[in-house]
C-alpha cells in the first residue's frame, strides 16, 4: 500500500536452502497480460480496490501506467483471497467481505495458476544480489523447510517514476 510502490526489489541470499526448495519465483506482467481471457484483464486495470498501508493505504487498479507511461502492477492473491495481506491459513471468507467478491477470488486463482504455469525459478547464489522491477514483475517463493536460509531484502525508489 505505498504509494508510490518500491521501483525495485533485491534479494541478497546469505545462505541458500539445503532442502531443495526456498526459490524466488517471478513473471514479467507482459507474459501474463498474454495469457489473461479479456475480461480477466479488464478486471486488473478497470476495476479499483484499496491495498492497506501507510495513512490509509492506495485505491487503484491493479494494472495500469505510471506518469512516464511504464507498467505500473499492485497484486495480491491473499487481498483478493482473503481480504487481507496476511491471513490465517484456513481462513475462508465469504465472498461478500473480498474488495472484487467472487470475480476477484477467481481472477486470485487464475493469475495463481498461470503464475505457477510461466514463471522462471530462481534459485539466488550464496553471497549474490537478485534484483528486479517490482512494478512489472509478480513475484513469489517456493516452500522451503530449512530453517537456516537466510536473505536480506532491500526496497529502492526511482526517483524517475515520481
Amino acid at each position: 500500500g505505498w504509494d508510490p510502490s518500491p521501483a525495485y526489489l533485491a534479494l541478497f541470499c546469505h545462505r541458500q536452502a539445503r532442502c531443495g526448495g526456498g526459490h524466488t519465483d517471478l513473471l514479467d506482467i507482459r507474459r501474463l497480460v498474454d495469457a489473461l481471457e479479456p475480461a480477466e484483464l479488464t478486471l486488473m486495470t478497470d476495476a479499483e480496490l484499496t491495498f492497506p498501508g501507510p495513512d490509509g493505504g492506495v485505491r487503484t487498479a491493479m494494472l495500469g501506467a505510471d506518469d512516464t507511461g511504464r507498467t505500473a502492477l499492485r497484486f495480491s492473491y491473499n487481498l483478493l483471497t482473503a481480504a487481507d495481506y496476511d491471513p490465517h491459513h484456513d481462513s475462508d471468507v465469504d465472498d461478500s467481505r473480498l474488495p472484487l467478491g467472487r470475480a476477484g477470488r477467481r481472477l486470485a486463482h487464475r493469475v495463481s495458476d498461470l503464475f505457477h504455469e510461466l514463471r522462471t525459478r530462481v534459485l539466488i547464489p550464496e553471497n549474490a544480489l537478485l534484483i528486479w522491477d517490482n512494478q512489472r514483475m509478480l513475484h513469489a517463493r517456493s516452500e522451503y523447510a530449512d530453517r537456516a536460509r537466510h536473505l536480506t531484502r532491500f526496497w529502492a525508489g526511482d526517483r524517475t517514476r515520481a
